[in-house]
């Protein structure tokens, strides 16, 4: 039997596979729900793919409120833009009536833009992250980076109830 013969054929199946899986996660698109009604940071709409989100820019009303932040980066996965949608109905779904009161300000930051590079800093990012901030009068009091995003990725219930979990710790000590 002609083993390089075999090796061809099984290489050259796994990578026609390999090809069509990644077309097929990358052709499945996440969008947002259309009842989403969450502010985004206006820095992140320099880039092509926020063009079709809403761009509400919301002031915050009260003294004392929770920034709900997702950092990303220019170069996005599936799992990435999973993780924002599922963000975005979590915040939508369990906290509707805290955004529109200003109490939750959801934004989304590309951290590759050079005035959002400090962010990596400031909250340790190593990847993307997201990350509650307490503000009180305008002063961070207290942030948490939620990194259990990454582990909960496949598993929507879960990475919603853990979203909604930690934001209300957070509505809690407000």
């Amino acid at each position: 039997m002609n083993y390089k013969k075999v090796i061809s054929i099984v290489l050259g199946a796994f990578v026609l596979i390999s090809v069509g899986i990644v077309i097929y996660n990358e052709s499945g698109k996440v969008k947002a729900s259309p009842n989403v009604n969450l502010t985004t940071n206006l820095n992140a709409e320099k880039e092509d793919h926020n063009k079709q989100e809403s761009s509400l820019e919301k002031k915050v009303s009260s003294k004392a409120w929770i920034d709900a932040t997702y950092f990303y980066t220019t170069q996005r996965c599936y799992t990435c833009k999973r993780m924002e949608k599922f963000i975005r109905e979590s915040l939508d779904e369990g906290f509707g009536e805290k955004i529109r009161q200003g109490k939750i300000n959801f934004q989304i930051i590309n951290v590759d833009l050079p005035e959002n590079k400090h962010y990596v800093q400031d909250y340790k990012l190593y990847t993307k992250s997201f990350v509650l901030s307490l503000k009180k009068s305008g002063k961070e009091e207290k942030w948490l980076n939620c990194d259990k995003i990454w582990k909960l990725a496949g598993d929507e219930q879960g990475f919603k109830k853990y979203i909604k979990s930690e934001v209300q710790k957070y509505l809690e000590i407000l």
